[in-house]
């Protein structure tokens, strides 16, 4: 449902908190056991810099006790121009009326501010601050999610624009 149709694609995946088995690392996860069929899918379980289009961005899956001290060096020596993640930052949205400020995510929001921009899962509803981009969930997943807008989102390195598309899944019967 999601995967074939972006078969002619090349698609590059952070690991998120979600998709491992244990809350210390990320080395036992879903995608890179569930996804190596597709030769297409790249999955970043530990903080990679890649180049796409001539442009260096900086992959950061989710930060966790065994990668916090290498995460924090990336992000400090990248030279990247941009950032993809599953952060929790402090001061955006994680749920529809609910904003993060706790102050306990591992990074702060400034530590990015060397990068021209930032996008990121983990919190379920979009928003930004004009620099760092909750892209959000893809699909509806708790009550609170209800009627709050959904999809995936392109970005293009040519415009150095992030786009949201829209998803509606229509279930089908077997």
């Amino acid at each position: 449902m999601v995967f074939d149709p972006m078969s002619k694609y090349d698609v590059h995946m952070v690991v998120g908190n979600h998709d491992c088995y244990y809350k210390s690392t990320n080395r036992t996860n879903s995608p890179d056991l569930l996804l190596k069929d597709y030769l297409n899918v790249k999955t970043y379980s530990e903080p990679t810099e890649i180049s796409v289009d001539g442009d260096k961005i900086l992959m950061l899956p989710w930060i966790c006790e065994e990668n916090e001290k290498q995460t924090r060096q990336m992000i400090t020596d990248s030279e990247a121009k941009f950032a993809m993640g599953h952060l929790e930052l402090s001061g955006f949205y994680a749920y529809r009326g609910h904003k993060f400020e706790d102050g306990k995510g591992l990074v702060e929001p400034q530590v990015f501010d060397k990068f021209e921009k930032v996008l990121s899962g983990h919190f379920h509803t979009r928003s930004d601050n004009d620099k760092i981009h909750y892209i959000g969930n893809p699909c509806e997943m708790f009550w609170n999610d209800v009627n709050d807008p959904r999809g995936f989102g392109l970005f293009d390195t040519e415009t150095v624009s992030y786009n949201h598309l829209l998803l509606t899944l229509t279930p089908t019967v077997a």
